[in-house]
């Protein structure tokens, strides 16, 4: 287990410092706790002892579950006031076999909701694709923040799909049916995985990302 680091963080609030924990590398089977603190938003922010302004801290880490096979690089695109910048070289070795699904996004949110796609037994390509759908016909902006929050057993029977739009209130979720999405993109997603096989090995799987392998598989049609 990679030992965290100490660093030191100013208050937007009052301007008082104050030294903070810093994890590089979450390693599940390790520590599970760690695991519970970055979905709750913990690892990400920090109370202010003098004032109690929440803190946000912006720090590089990578989270890798070995149960899972799964390993996300949280890479912030500015490295300017991000605590603990981690190369990928660095955090990366041996031990991640080819059966792994690797990712790298760009912000806290993007991680804890990558976590959560995979506990939820979904695939993050079949998500993503979703949520593109949702926003073409529901005429959102595919850049705006629009997160998978979890899948809950809808009134028929079947599971539906959560999405939170961050900055509204809980009463803004978005529940869509799981089986009536789901049809229309068969044969879709395994498609667009074919058009990435010769991608980056860690790809940044978004909306964005989603949609130039639609176009470029040809397959933009079947989504409108």
């Amino acid at each position: 287990m990679n030992p965290p680091l100490k660093e030191t963080i100013r208050c937007p609030g009052c301007g008082g410092s104050q030294d903070v924990t810093v994890w590089g590398r979450i390693d599940v089977a390790d520590n599970p706790d760690l695991k519970s603190n970055l979905l709750d938003g913990g690892l990400g922010r920090d109370k202010c002892r003098a004032c109690g302004h929440l803190i946000e801290i912006r720090h590089d880490l990578l989270y890798h579950d070995s149960e899972k096979h799964l390993a996300i690089w949280l890479r912030h695109l500015d490295d300017e006031s991000v605590l603990g910048v981690v190369d990928l070289p660095t955090i990366v070795d041996e031990s991640l076999s080819d059966d792994y699904v690797r990712r790298i996004v760009h912000s806290y949110q993007e991680l804890v909701e990558k976590v959560r796609i995979v506990d939820a037994g979904l695939d993050d390509f079949e998500v993503e694709l979703i949520k593109l759908i949702i926003c073409i016909r529901e005429q959102i902006d595919i850049a705006s923040p629009f997160l998978f929050g979890s899948l809950r057993k809808s009134l028929m029977g079947g599971p539906s799909i959560v999405f939170a739009q961050p900055g509204q209130s809980s009463a803004g979720d978005k529940i869509y049916p799981l089986q009536g999405l789901r049809t229309t993109m068969v044969g879709v997603v395994d498609k667009l995985k074919q058009f990435s096989q010769d991608d980056d090995p860690w790809p940044n799987v978004n909306r964005e990302f989603v949609l130039k392998r639609l176009c470029d598989a040809g397959l933009m049609k079947r989504m409108e």
